[in-house]
């Protein structure tokens, strides 16, 4: 009797896995399983353009390692030759940092990502933060040294600008802490789209012969 309850359990598990191999077949079809993708790399250095800049505009960026148990990782960086006031929107402009960004992975060739940058005017003992770009962008892998770029940046008057083009605009930084205080607007949000390009290793060149002292 044993034998025979034996029997009828490992055909009725061979039935079981006939039917769920048959029938997960027939939902999934040939392709099935499907290629996995290449998860891409955001760590190294990297080249950066964007068509919304003015002509001749280029900028840099590093990102950190990938954490492996978060997906998140970090990175500095934006243009190298900016004009700070923007073609005259920020009057007060003198100078203005890097981006400061987090970014999470979100797909094996996507991540989001959010950065912060400041513009500031001179003054002592330390420069003041006269505005606040907040970054907001979903970054998108094209192959693995090519990424694009899209997403929007917010404005904020880290200080008070009466008589600004815009009208007379609050201090949006009350707490100092160098972000918007909770709730505010941003002054004006604008699309921003942008190419990076992974800095790769280059050869070297061959020196050039330069001529001696007393050598024309």
């Amino acid at each position: 009797m044993n034998r025979k309850k034996r029997i009828l359990a490992v055909s009725a598990a061979a039935v079981v896995a006939v039917a769920l191999t048959t029938g997960w077949t027939v939902f999934a079809g040939d392709g099935w399983p499907p290629q996995p993708m290449e998860v891409y790399s955001p760590e190294g250095a990297w080249n950066m353009t964007s068509p919304g800049w003015p002509s001749g505009v280029v900028g840099t960026l590093v990102a950190s390692p990938e954490d492996p148990r978060t997906g998140r990782y970090s990175w500095v960086g934006g243009p190298v030759n900016m004009d700070a006031t923007a073609n005259g929107l920020f009057p007060d402009a003198e100078a203005m940092s890097q981006w400061f960004g987090s970014a999470i992975r979100t797909a094996p060739d996507e991540c989001h990502s959010t950065a912060v940058l400041y513009v500031t005017k001179k003054n002592q003992p330390c420069d003041i933060v006269t505005w606040i770009w907040v970054m907001n962008e979903t970054d998108k892998w094209t192959d693995a040294d090519t990424i694009k770029c899209e997403g929007t940046v917010s404005v904020y008057s880290a200080i008070e600008h009466p008589g600004h083009m815009l009208g007379d605009l609050p201090d949006q930084d009350l707490n100092n802490d160098g972000l918007p205080d909770e709730g505010q607007k941003p002054v004006f949000c604008v699309p921003f789209t942008g190419l990076l390009r992974r800095i790769n290793v280059m050869p070297p060149c061959t020196p050039t012969p330069m001529p001696g002292p007393g050598q024309p």
